[in-house]
């Protein structure tokens, strides 16, 4: 009964792992898809995790918690270049709002979690079977 049991507890974890590689891969926003093609799921040791971000898509953080008002200035010219309103504009420094958290991968385990206790109860019947 305890291996049964231990069976269902590790049944459930990666359920819930795979239920929220999925929702994260939905939630997250898409420009390129890099950010997208960052989320991973794995094991290590007696751990499942669902992770966003890598080297290629360094910004996952920004994205996840957001960020404050900052200053962006030029780094390898004398100015900063953009286009406002379809006119060329030239700054040295630019004074940016920050932006506005996301909280994708915080969004994608709640919303599993709240399936939780319906993936427990399929798991049940299951190992009864």
């Amino acid at each position: 009964m305890i291996d049964r049991l231990r069976h269902l507890h590790i049944a459930l974890l990666e359920e819930l792992q795979d239920r929220i590689y999925e929702k994260a891969r939905k939630n997250v926003p898409v420009r390129t898809g890099l950010l997208r093609s960052s989320i991973e799921k794995g094991g290590l040791g007696n751990y499942l995790y669902v992770s966003m971000g890598n080297a290629r898509a360094y910004y996952a953080p920004y994205v996840e918690y957001g960020t404050g008002p900052h200053m962006i200035y030029p780094r390898r010219a004398r100015a900063l270049r953009f286009e406002v309103r379809g006119k060329v504009v030239f700054a040295k420094y630019v004074r940016h709002p920050g932006t506005r958290p996301q909280y994708v991968m915080r969004r994608s385990a709640e919303e599993a979690l709240k399936e939780c206790r319906r993936i427990l109860r399929k798991k049940v019947l299951e190992l009864l079977r």
